[in-house]
């Protein structure tokens, strides 16, 4: 069974220390949030006479898209964090040493003390220069996008830096079996939430962004952002997985040589049973796969990503009514 108190020790990231200072995890930040949102939103409409015009569903549900996203991804980083979790924890039993395993763990997720500030810095520049949110309700807006686009570069980090901890520890020798990978499932399914969380996160903002009557422009871009977004969540889910291929495929040949050499040495005899077993056994570890995803991640993958593509079309189809 995999530990998970080991990975969580050592994972706490900028966003943990801000929320035990402020005593708000997850359910109660969520609720901090969007309560601060809704307040800032309130008041940047009134600052700009927004109550003394006609309702527009548009501003405000567009006004509010960036809580959503930041509760989203405050939500959506905790999910990650468990998976990831799960998938360190598998480690301490496919380690052939597991001495000093919570030693290894401490090593692998090491982090530099402004790196979380640089990739929210970045990622904030990023979101300026890319959404320009200069129009709009006030500040309100360039705040709310720079709040956003900095969580953002903070749960990305946190992904790179997880996904080189578990790099490190697919370094160590391994007992693993070429006839049972499940004890690298847990990494697949960590890299697949890290792809489905991006196309989660697209198909959330077209539901506040699209609607009937859009500028086409708007509609243009958010088509860009979805195929990029697919590319990036794409490049992640092997990314994550990397090592744990690298480790199958070597684990692969390995076998496959070790069989070849008894086959080699056995049919000086001919066609026996024995050179037939090793034939039979030849084909099975060949047909191995050499990713550690099975089946059921694979079409769950493939549904996030056509949840952008549903999301755009219910929203046309809802029009005006949300």
């Amino acid at each position: 069974m995999a530990d998970p108190t080991t990975a969580i020790a050592h994972d706490g990231s900028l966003v943990d220390a801000i929320a035990e200072h402020l005593h708000a995890h997850v359910p109660r930040a969520v609720i901090i949030v969007v309560g601060a949102f809704a307040l800032a939103l309130l008041a940047a409409g009134y600052l700009d006479g927004e109550f003394d015009r006609p309702f527009n569903t548009t501003l405000w549900r567009t006004g509010f898209l960036p809580a959503v996203l930041v509760a989203y991804w405050l939500v959506a980083r905790w999910v990650l964090r468990r998976s990831y979790a799960h998938a360190i924890g598998a480690f301490r039993a496919l380690l052939a040493d597991g001495r000093d395993f919570d030693h290894r763990v401490e090593l692998a997720t090491r982090r530099g003390r402004y790196d979380e500030w640089i990739a929210a810095v970045l990622a904030t520049v990023l979101g300026f220069v890319t959404i320009q949110p200069w129009t709009g309700i006030g500040v309100y807006r360039v705040a709310a996008v720079g709040l956003v686009f900095a969580l953002l570069g903070i749960v990305f980090y946190e992904i790179v830096r997880r996904t080189r901890a578990l790099s490190q520890l697919h370094r160590y020798p391994l007992r693993l079996s070429i006839f049972d990978l499940s004890p690298l499932r847990p990494v697949a399914r960590f890299a697949y939430g890290v792809a489905a969380a991006f196309m989660i996160a697209i198909a959330v903002s077209e539901l506040f962004l699209l609607a009937p009557g859009v500028p086409v422009d708007l509609v243009i871009r958010l088509a860009i952002a979805y195929v990029a977004i697919l590319i990036m969540a794409t490049a992640l889910f092997f990314y994550v997985m990397w090592d744990s291929h690298i480790a199958i495929r070597t684990l692969k040949q390995k076998e496959l040589a070790r069989v070849r050499t008894l086959l080699a040495e056995a049919y000086t005899d001919g066609l026996t049973a024995s050179v037939t077993a090793g034939l039979a056994l030849e084909r099975r570890i060949a047909d191995v796969s050499e990713w550690p995803y099975d089946t059921r991640t694979l079409r769950s993958l493939v549904v996030s990503f056509l949840l952008p593509a549903v999301a755009a079309a219910s929203r046309f189809f809802l029009g005006d009514r949300f």
